[in-house]
């Protein structure tokens, strides 16, 4: 390690994230360590709120502790990673602040999205992001620059489920979408269910309908399609939430149930050590499909998720456990 130059110990400093950085600061190499030190103790997150009012697009940069301006972000691009983008949420006590917003152009909020874009794809790895009901405006303006590990999006026209199916297949990174508001139309179920059968993604991924409703669902139907799918793909690793009411709860359950009583049903895989599991509440559903990576060899596997949220139904799976059949 003594060989590697200051300017790459730099360049990796730059492109960790906040837990690549506090393991920098505690390596036992003198450059590394002085290296992480620093900028472990200078790094700064920030985010950009939008809004659109008459006077056009207006926008403000935030930190945790104050308000900044893009000059600002400029003149510390060594130390300052955007973090998340968010439509108007700020709340009542914040919204003075709007009155000091600077209000651009659609062409000057592209440029000065590419300039702070351009510093992330140098400065960021795998920042975590939220994305909420921007308009339609801001979807195209950042549709093509910004890859998200979670989206939270708010139905406002065909755009945002075009930048849904964009982000779904091109970020490898997206780990979450929730979808909220308004109502949804049908066509967004393929692609949630591109995201969650999407067999390029390695992780873990989990979706959420539960605050939206979604034209012409069927959730019976949907989940269905998902237990036929994980019956044939046992290596499926997702999840997803769905609203509850008493006639899911009827036809989930084949009875009639309490207001404040939840169902669940788990199915183990016939031939593979995988797991579907499926939970309603008195409002919310939730299924989930785990399987097992644990081993004779690695009993205790630490990337098992089926053992770290359902021990009881890891590599010891007992017929016993099965609490229903779907």
């Amino acid at each position: 390690m003594d060989a590697v130059p200051y300017n790459f110990v730099e360049d990796v400093a730059m492109l960790a994230g906040c837990t690549c950085l506090w393991q920098l600061q505690n390596l036992a190499d003198p450059l590394w360590e002085s290296v992480g030190q620093l900028h472990y103790r200078k790094r700064e997150y920030f985010s950009v709120y939008f809004r659109q009012t008459e006077r056009g697009i207006e926008h403000l940069f935030g930190t945790a502790d104050d308000f900044i301006t893009p000059e600002y972000v400029k003149k510390n691009r060594r130390f300052v990673r955007l973090n998340y983008v968010f439509e108007d949420i700020l709340n009542d006590h914040d919204r003075r602040q709007w009155a000091n917003a600077v209000v651009l152009s659609e062409q000057e909020t592209k440029k000065m999205l590419e300039t702070v874009l351009c510093t992330r794809s140098q400065f960021s790895a795998k920042p975590s992001r939220q994305f909420l009901g921007l308009h339609t405006t801001l979807f195209s303006l950042l549709r093509d620059n910004l890859r998200f590990t979670t989206l939270r999006l708010a139905y406002c026209g065909e755009t945002a489920e075009v930048f849904l199916s964009y982000q779904i297949e091109h970020s490898k990174i997206l780990k979450q979408v929730t979808l909220q508001d308004d109502e949804w139309p049908n066509s967004v179920l393929a692609l949630i269910k591109r995201f969650c059968m999407y067999q390029r993604r390695q992780n873990h991924v989990n979706a959420s309908f539960c605050r939206t409703k979604i034209e012409g669902l069927n959730i019976v139907e949907y989940i269905q399609d998902f237990i036929d799918f994980w019956t044939q793909n046992a290596h499926l690793k997702c999840s997803f939430g769905y609203a509850v009411d008493e006639q899911t709860r009827r036809s989930l359950t084949q009875e009639e149930i309490n207001d404040h009583r939840s169902y669940t049903r788990v199915l183990k895989h016939p031939t593979e050590r995988s797991i579907a599991y499926v939970w309603g509440g008195k409002a919310n559903g939730l299924v989930v499909f785990y399987r097992c990576v644990c081993s004779n060899d690695r009993p205790q596997s630490r990337e098992c998720r089926t053992k770290c949220c359902y021990p009881a139904l890891g590599i010891n799976l007992r017929e016993e456990d099965i609490e229903g059949e779907w």
